[in-house]
């Protein structure tokens, strides 16, 4: 989409591990020679190394190692789209064998993918999750089996090795909050909320966080469905809603693949301006809503621009680190930023990415 121009931000992503067996005594790693040398047991870095050493030693630690990205999500979304362009481009860098393939939101395809790639015992996966439990057991199985696991955007009971995404929570009352300040403009008090799955994370957590905060704000909650991250589903609900409601005044929801069904139905329904849709993401879907009116505001939460880059550093730490698959659980979030009419022509608050 010309209008609007995709900035990424090469990540520097700050992550404090408390390694174990890592330590040493001022006299060790010293060699005769007076050059620094790793101690026995650790990964990593020395710690005196020439930038051309650093270079060397770094490159050599993950040339050839093998990193495959599952993703519940299609090719047709931009979301997917986006990672997998950045994955590719930082990985190809570093001389990782990387590959990534996608289950088109089947949850069943999803498993069977990621036990087909445990069985391959490649050196690092990166899981895009379908709900809570589904990937829990495959993603220990993994750890065990030796192969760091790197979960992007939606979380797993089963903790991985690093989590990357939104604090769903914070960023959900943020658009909450928003969405009830502009029905509170309206007089009005009528929201739903549409979530994706109803079982993974960004679902649960948006549907408790926005139901925490309209409940605050004195909104009414006329009904909170799932849509199954299908705009079409989103579609039919939203027309259902407005039927039953008609003093609906905000659909709040956690995908802008999904909520531009929501918004097409509000456009079809000549409500513009009546019925806000808010949405977590903002790529061209969610900024096209905003240049058009159908959406009134969107959350850039850095899904398809940062995520990426930030799952290719994380991924090279952990294949230099030297920790076991397993010992040591991190989560990162993501800055979250609402994005609607006063900045979303501004660089970097939406994001293309070009149909593979």
């Amino acid at each position: 989409m010309g209008t609007y121009k995709q900035v990424i931000v090469a990540a520097g992503v700050a992550i404090t591990l408390v390694l174990t067996g890592c330590t040493s005594t001022r006299n060790e790693g010293v060699a005769e020679t007076g050059a620094a040398t790793q101690p026995a047991g650790s990964g990593g870095l020395p710690a005196i190394a020439s930038p051309q050493e650093v270079i060397s030693k770094s490159l050599g630690a993950m040339r050839g190692k093998k990193v495959q990205m599952i993703t519940i999500s299609g090719d047709g979304a931009a979301l997917t789209r986006a990672w997998k362009e950045r994955t590719v481009l930082g990985f190809g860098e570093v001389g990782v064998d990387f590959t990534a393939i996608n289950a088109n939101f089947d949850t069943q395809v999803l498993a069977q993918q990621v036990q087909t790639a445990i069985d391959q015992k490649p050196d690092a996966l990166i899981l895009h999750n379908a709900d809570l439990s589904g990937l829990a057991k495959l993603i220990q199985q993994a750890q065990s089996a030796g192969i760091y696991v790197i979960v992007l955007n939606l979380g797993s009971n089963a903790q991985s090795d690093a989590y990357i995404g939104p604090n769903w929570t914070a960023m959900v009352g943020k658009l909450a909050e928003r969405a009830a300040a502009d029905c509170k403009a309206m007089n009005k008090k009528d929201v739903a909320i549409i979530s994706g799955f109803g079982s993974d994370t960004g679902s649960l957590l948006t549907v408790e966080s926005a139901t925490q905060v309209f409940k605050e704000q004195g909104m009414n909650l006329v009904a909170s469905q799932p849509g199954q991250y299908d705009p079409t589903k989103a579609n039919e609900i939203t027309r259902t809603l407005m039927q039953q409601h008609p003093g609906l005044c905000a659909l709040i929801g956690n995908w802008d693949g999904m909520m531009s069904g929501a918004a097409n139905a509000v456009a079809q329904a000549g409500k513009i301006g009546q019925v806000g849709v808010y949405t977590t993401d903002s790529s061209d879907v969610a900024c096209d809503g905003i240049a058009k009116g159908t959406v009134v505001a969107a959350v850039n939460y850095g899904g398809g621009t940062t995520m990426g880059d930030n799952a290719v550093a994380v991924t090279q730490y952990l294949l230099q680190s030297g920790v076991t698959p397993g010992a040591s659980r991190t989560a990162l979030f993501t800055p979250t930023q609402i994005i609607d009419k006063s900045n979303y022509q501004l660089a970097g608050s939406c994001y293309a990415s070009a149909a593979q």
